[in-house]
């Protein structure tokens, strides 16, 4: 064999290697958008339908952007260009994506248009960039027309082989051990591997570094980068292996200051009030994705309840009305009055009855500074909403016990309680316990002290098991009190959140916690997990 050719084979074995590169982050990409796109639009047939065509419409705009440039700058730059632009959108899409989801889902309507353009978004531009490899790769490794096919079959095939890779180790491995942001942007580290490889080609075909010398400021930068992200990566999976070693569940790591877990039908529903939507997801478990439920914009919705037989009541805390859907999350009608005339005032929190009515506390403005406004309603299984008690320090979490509805009174730090009539009215109002002072578990985003006011830390939401034991989310301290029926503390839980909202208990007596990270931001973000260690 010549020199040359030895030359020749040595280019295209490295161009094949980066061919396998460039498929295996096209496919990787495609199973990542998913995740993105999954709670604003469901997991549905609609949505995997978007996401395929527009990765297919990608696809065929690279394959022909590529032959035009293949022709045009056989000897240039744009092949690499291509490759570089890519990797610097996988860097930057985790953090315009969610706010540019944000703004479809309450601009378009049609759920299947929606989940058209948020694909476009997510995967239009690098999927396009990267399909022009095939083309420029097939033409830079000609050298002779009689093994055209031969070349351009196997460049396709070890591409499409990246392809299979991609997917499989993405959704199997990567997906469940990884987070879904990390991983995005670590898909750059393996594109800038590939340029690299690339101008080892060039230099092979070439036989001098002059050419790769010019880009040598290119990729440096395009390696240091990425490897920041890479240890955020390491760092994410140390954090996920210890969620393992406690028993911790990670629903969703990034929900929009998420509230009101509850177990319907084995489904847990919550709702994420700084994105206006509900969430439901079929088992708390850690390769189960929510999906989409309800979606009004403005709602602000804080809690939801199995209402009467087939239906959901979901409380719009920011647009004060309760929202009544069927199973499907189809609206039915909403409620904004008792028949008092009293307004639902930002309602907040909800207990579902043995008659199939729902308790609702409607708490008011959350300021130590605004004189006691709080409510507590009842939603009979007609449709009717009853006033039951005013004036209270603004009552949050609430739930049922023997024949008792428990009410925290978060403003004045304490939970009261009500024996139940028999026709729904409440008895005489009686403390249950007044909570410990404590300091604010959160901090700001500037290292300084929670702007939370030191009358906000208090009693949030309220989950009873059937053995009498009282759960407590203890707000702004970052903690769940444990009672007995008699009001006495029997432990304290420290959570992963500062601003633990609420909880509830699976079927399999396992606590889901709701609750956010930071009060600093616009979505004030924060998780949904299951532990399965608390109730041991």
């Amino acid at each position: 064999m010549t020199a040359p050719k030895t030359k020749q084979t040595q280019a295209l074995i490295l161009i094949l290697l980066a061919a396998f590169m460039v498929g295996t982050a096209v496919m990787s990409l495609e199973m990542l958008a998913s995740r993105y796109l999954n709670p604003y639009f469901g997991g549905t047939i609609f949505t995997w339908a978007a996401l395929i065509s527009v990765v297919l419409l990608a696809m065929m705009a690279g394959y022909f952007i590529g032959g035009f440039s293949a022709d045009k700058y056989s000897n240039g730059w744009v092949l690499e260009g291509m490759i570089a632009f890519a990797a610097l959108y996988f860097i930057a899409l985790p953090y315009f994506i969610d706010p540019m989801l944000e703004v479809i889902v309450s601009s378009v309507e049609d759920v299947k248009y929606g989940a058209l353009l948020g694909s476009l978004f997510v995967t239009g531009l690098p999927v396009a960039c990267l399909s022009t490899f095939s083309p420029m790769a097939i033409r830079r490794s000609l050298h002779d027309l009689d093994h055209t096919g031969r070349i351009s079959g196997t460049i396709f095939a070890i591409s499409t082989a990246g392809n299979i890779f991609g997917t499989l180790v993405t959704s199997f491995y990567l997906i469940p051990n990884f987070g879904t942001r990390s991983l995005t942007q670590s898909l750059s580290v393996l594109l800038a591997f590939a340029l690299v490889i690339l101008l080892l080609a060039r230099h092979s075909q070439k036989g001098s570094q002059k050419g790769s010398k010019k880009a040598a400021p290119l990729l440096l930068a395009l390696l240091i980068t990425p490897a920041f992200f890479t240890t955020s990566l390491l760092h994410q999976s140390e954090a996920v292996a210890a969620e393992k070693k406690t028993s911790a569940i990670i629903i969703e790591r990034n929900a929009g200051y998420p509230e009101g877990p509850v177990y319907i039908n084995g489904l847990l529903y919550y709702t994420e009030m700084t994105r206006n939507r509900v969430m439901k997801v079929e088992t708390a478990g850690a390769n189960k994705k929510p999906r989409l439920f309800f979606y009004q914009r403005g709602c602000g919705p804080t809690a939801l309840a199995e209402y009467g037989h087939d239906k959901i009541v979901i409380l719009c805390h920011l647009s004060d009305e309760l929202v009544i859907l069927n199973k499907q999350g189809k609206p039915l009608k909403s409620l904004k009055y008792s028949k008092q005339g009293t307004a639902i005032f930002h309602p907040n929190d909800c207990i579902r009855d043995e008659q199939g009515g729902v308790y609702i506390s409607a708490p008011g403005h959350f300021h130590p500074d605004y004189q006691p406004m709080g409510r507590l309603f009842y939603l009979d299984s007609k449709g009717g909403v009853k006033k039951l008690k005013d004036r209270l320090t603004y009552p949050n979490g609430i739930a049922i016990y023997k024949g008792e509805l428990y009410v925290s009174e978060h403003l004045a730090n304490r939970v009261i309680k009500f024996k139940l009539n028999k026709n729904g009215t409440l008895g005489k109002q009686v403390t249950f316990t007044k909570l410990p002072e404590v300091k604010a578990a959160g901090k700001s985003s500037h290292n300084q002290k929670t702007s939370l006011l030191p009358e906000q830390i208090g009693p949030d939401g309220i989950e009873i098991s059937k053995d009498g034991t009282i759960m407590i989310a203890h707000y702004g301290a970052g903690q769940i009190l444990v009672y007995n029926t008699k009001g006495k503390l029997k432990k304290t839980i420290k959570t992963k959140m500062p601003y633990i909202t609420n909880l509830a208990l699976s079927p399999n007596n396992h606590l889901t916690l709701t609750g956010a990270n930071t009060l600093e931001t616009v979505l004030q973000e924060g998780m949904i997990y299951t532990s399965v260690s608390v109730m041991e």
